[in-house]
């Protein structure tokens, strides 16, 4: 039996809370750039950005392919239910990706 369940405004990340989180990100990143090691962060890094900006679910994310990302936006091809979407990037995340 499904439950409804309500979501409130708590449950979610305040905008200094994702800005804070963006900080400790990218520190993380520059440093490991800084050593030329630690390429768990760099990659990191860019995995946080794309679940933050794109609203993906871990699974989503975790089954995209490089093919996936075509003109802006990801493929979605297991989304829930098994549905197939197209999720547009913000252009800051689809410059991030152009850069690498």
């Amino acid at each position: 039996m499904a439950r409804n369940r309500i979501v409130t405004k708590d449950q979610f990340l305040t905008e200094e809370e994702v800005q804070r989180l963006y900080m400790a990100l990218r520190d993380a990143r520059d440093l490991a750039l800084q050593r030329k090691s630690f390429f768990v962060h760099i990659r990191d890094y860019y995995i946080m950005r794309v679940l933050l900006e794109s609203g993906l679910r871990v699974f989503e994310l975790a089954a995209l392919r490089v093919s996936d990302y075509r003109d802006g936006s990801l493929i979605v091809r297991q989304g829930k239910g098994g549905k197939k979407r197209n999720v547009l990037l913000a252009k800051d995340t689809q410059k991030m990706i152009a850069d690498l």
